[in-house]
């Protein structure tokens, strides 16, 4: 068991670019995790990383009852190892990537869970260790403007004058 909190302590640190946030909240199924997980930033040599706040909520509980969440938006949201079935675990990514959160860190170890429930709610996998996917959702590189949506092409005034709508 230590050595999964482990794996998962690093893949947070590697993953969620501690440094260029002030709070993390942890949706865990055990406690363990985030004594690991603190103990961890508070190595690190960032200084801006070492004052990160870190909350954690049980998955379980937040999978059941959303209002846990209600009312805040977090920089980035964790969710580490929830070992849920996936009626529950597909809406809460959901609502977390939706209303909670700008960035979702999803690590995951369940052989129930499959690249395809990620991708169809718009994650990409980020990493592959032992048995522990990395799932991440950024809301600033989900969808690219395309170049043609902007203000010169909106009403295509090339067209203005030639043709007869």
């Amino acid at each position: 068991m230590a050595d999964s909190i482990s794996l998962n302590t690093e893949l947070v640190l590697r993953h969620a670019e501690i440094e260029k946030i002030s709070e993390v909240l942890l949706l865990l199924n055990k406690t363990d995790y985030l004594h690991e997980i603190n103990r961890a930033i508070a190595l690190l040599p960032d200084e801006r990383a070492r004052s990160t706040r870190v909350k954690s909520l049980s998955v379980a509980d937040v999978a059941r009852d959303h209002n846990l969440l209600r009312g805040r938006r977090w920089p980035l949201v964790c969710i580490v190892d929830a070992q849920l079935e996936e009626a529950l675990l597909s809406p809460l990514l959901a609502v977390v990537r939706d209303l909670h959160s700008d960035r979702v860190l999803h690590i995951e170890n369940s052989t129930d869970w499959k690249l395809a429930n990620s991708l169809a709610l718009g994650f990409y996998q980020l990493d592959t260790i032992e048995n522990f996917n990395v799932y991440g959702f950024d809301i600033q590189t989900y969808k690219l403007t395309p170049s043609w949506l902007n203000s010169r092409h909106w009403a295509n005034p090339e067209l203005w004058d030639k043709h007869r709508w």
